[in-house]
């Protein structure tokens, strides 16, 4: 079995090919060992493309909150439509009720209360 990847300029794995499973192999493709494949898929390595070793990604402190705090927003801006969504159903006398308003409020500010600064 021979494995072969496309990348990036940067370094970064596009995608990897298994020679005894695909038949559209790009051209561009580099031939890796498995080991290179196990540390590329492990999404912590790029190519250095001028020695065409894996080298570890080194990431900034910010770059790693930003990482760390993408999950965390995502949930805040579902719960803060749902909670606009609630306001809109009280305004217009639907049956929104403060109960449910409060809680997603609170799960909001739980959720603010974790990111990393």
């Amino acid at each position: 079995m021979t494995y072969l990847a496309t990348f990036n300029p940067d370094g970064s794995r596009i995608t990897t090919y298994v020679s005894d499973i695909h038949s559209d192999i790009p051209s561009d493709a580099i031939e890796i060992t498995e080991d290179d494949q196990n540390l590329y898929a492990s999404n912590q390595y790029i190519r250095d493309m001028t020695t065409g070793k894996p080298i570890p990604i080194t990431l900034t402190p910010a770059q790693i909150k930003e990482m760390n705090n993408a999950p965390i927003l995502a949930q805040i801006s579902a719960l803060e439509t749902k909670q606009a969504r609630a306001v809109r159903e009280v305004i217009c006398g639907m049956t929104a009720s403060q109960t449910y308003l409060t809680s997603l409020n609170d799960q909001i500010t739980t959720l603010r209360a974790s990111i990393q600064v």
